[in-house]
C-alpha cells in the first residue's frame, strides 16, 4: 500500500480554480506577494511546461499557500501539488 501526502487549508480560501485547467492555486491569509497575479503566472507556466514536455495527462496539480506561525518559509510537495508556507 502506498502512502500519499495530504495537505489541507482551513480558513477563508482564495484562489484560481477553473475546470478547464489542470493547475489550480489556493491560498489563505495575506501572502507577502500578489497571490492572484503569482498564481495566474503559475497556471500559464504549468501549461507551457506541459506542452513543452508533451505531457498528455490531464492529472490535476494544485498549489497551496498558507501562513506559518514561525518566522520561516518552507513547504512540502507531492506528485499532485505543492504546499508553500510563509512566515
Amino acid at each position: 500500500m502506498e502512502a500519499y501526502p495530504t495537505f489541507f487549508l482551513a480558513g477563508k480560501l482564495n484562489g484560481i480554480d477553473d475546470p478547464a485547467w489542470a493547475f489550480n492555486a489556493y491560498w489563505i491569509g495575506s501572502p507577502p506577494l500578489d497571490a492572484g497575479r503569482a498564481s495566474a503566472w503559475s497556471v500559464r507556466s504549468f501549461d507551457v511546461f506541459r506542452q513543452f514536455f508533451a505531457d498528455p495527462s490531464r492529472r490535476p496539480y494544485t498549489l497551496l499557500v498558507r501562513p506559518y506561525a514561525r518566522p520561516r518559509d518552507g513547504g512540502g510537495a507531492s506528485n499532485g501539488g505543492v504546499m508553500l508556507e510563509y512566515g
